[in-house]
């Protein structure tokens, strides 16, 4: 086990039983749905091709909830690639980071 999972752990255990209970339903829920917020390797190579570009369109955290909320409207198509972009940065809000 990690230091830090150890350390999560040692701060779940203060809580009260029903936030005990509500973070390792949160714990199991990522688990049992982590392979789904993984990019192919073409999603992957697409990410990394537009970080490269120095004249990327950067925006706002808003607009990219946004965005992740309605991609149809976004990009006036929808793609998987969107799709699964959405569903990683859901799970990153849902986690916090």
């Amino acid at each position: 086990m990690t230091k830090l999972l150890e350390q999560a752990l040692r701060q779940v255990e203060q809580l009260s039983e029903s936030d005990q209970d509500a973070a390792a339903a949160a714990m199991i829920d990522y688990l049992s749905h982590r392979d789904d917020y993984r990019l192919s390797d073409a999603q992957l190579a697409e990410v990394r091709r537009r970080r490269a570009d120095p004249n990327r369109k950067l925006v706002s955290h808003a607009e990219a909830k946004e965005r992740l909320r309605n991609p149809l409207a976004a990009s006036g198509a929808d793609s998987g690639a969107s799709r699964a972009m959405r569903r990683t940065f859901e799970g990153r809000v849902r986690r916090g980071l």
